[in-house]
């Protein structure tokens, strides 16, 4: 029998983001990475506008990218991160406003279904200038930690741009999140 935890859900995701960095810190200089995740898959069903709405994951968190000798980013590692899943009706819309900054337009009826924070979470740039990783959050409903959500983070290279300030943005991508229940309760 296997260890491995079966998933309740699992979700493709398509990724709008705008990574900011900030001064030199120990390891690094720090990042601050906001943006939405919307869910384009439930269970490998394709969600498209057939529902009337949809869900997203509306996130923020914070960290330290390393660089090599040669000043390449090799790793990006998260210190924080903090997320809504949210429910909506109508067709969310996902842009840019001022500086890159992500922007959601259309969604109506926002019900945060679950929220989570960071357990653990590392990204490492690809030889080919993509960028791939897990981070792993806690899973909340009511206030109750239940599981976690485990994101598996997978980003070509023409996926990533940059802003005119030095900004990093995030546009689609082959991500994925998957549900997991906890295997011991308390």
């Amino acid at each position: 029998m296997s260890n491995q935890v079966k998933p309740i859900a699992t979700f493709g995701l398509d990724d709008d983001a705008l990574v900011t960095f900030g001064p030199p810190v120990a390891g690094g200089v720090s990042f601050h990475d906001e943006g939405y995740l919307s869910v384009t898959q439930i269970n490998g069903l394709t969600l498209g506008n057939k529902l009337g709405g949809g869900l997203f994951i509306q996130y923020a968190g914070n960290g330290v990218q390393a660089f090599n000798a040669q000043g390449q980013p090799t790793t990006a590692n998260y210190t924080s991160l903090d997320y809504k899943l949210e429910a909506y009706t109508g067709t969310a819309s996902f842009a840019r406003g001022a500086g890159g900054t992500p922007i959601e337009t259309g969604a109506k009826d926002l019900v945060t279904l679950a929220t989570g924070s960071l357990l653990n979470g590392e990204l490492a740039f690809t030889p080919t200038g993509g960028v791939t990783g897990e981070i792993e959050t806690t899973f909340n409903i009511g206030g109750r930690t239940f599981g976690q959500l485990d994101i598996n983070v997978v980003h070509s290279a023409s996926n990533l741009g940059q802003t005119s300030a030095g900004g990093l943005t995030i546009s689609g991508g082959f991500s994925t999140a998957s549900i997991l229940p906890f295997q011991h309760f308390g």
